[in-house]
């Protein structure tokens, strides 16, 4: 028999918290490596220990009662749209100097 997944509700809801970081970080790694390879390497830093940081208040805020998980999730959901924007904009980058020889990221360094 396999073990028991149900109890008292501090119990469920810390269970139900870790499966759900659990099945967030696949699409975290993702990101975050997509980002740093396409993209600077310590914008994508930044942005995956906000992540981090937003899971670790989720998880404490889930523990605590089921209703203090939604400011860490909306930040972490904040910061994997960031990833995603970053390593689609390295990727765009990417195609485009190679294609066109267009480089946006040299002209965006070049204005600033």
């Amino acid at each position: 028999m396999p073990p028991a997944v149900t109890g008292p509700p501090e119990f469920e809801r810390t269970f139900r918290a870790q499966q759900n970081c659990v099945e967030f970080y696949p699409i975290f790694l993702v990101l975050l490596w997509t980002a740093g390879t396409f993209f600077y390497q310590e914008v994508a830093a930044a942005f995956g220990l906000l992540y981090i940081f937003a899971r670790h208040m989720y998880f404490k805020g889930y523990v605590a009662s089921s209703k203090g998980r939604i400011p860490g999730f909306y930040l972490s959901l904040i910061s994997l749209f960031l990833l995603l924007f970053v390593a689609l904009l390295g990727i765009t980058n990417g195609l485009l100097k190679n294609y066109l020889d267009i480089n946006i990221l040299k002209t965006v360094k070049h204005i600033v």
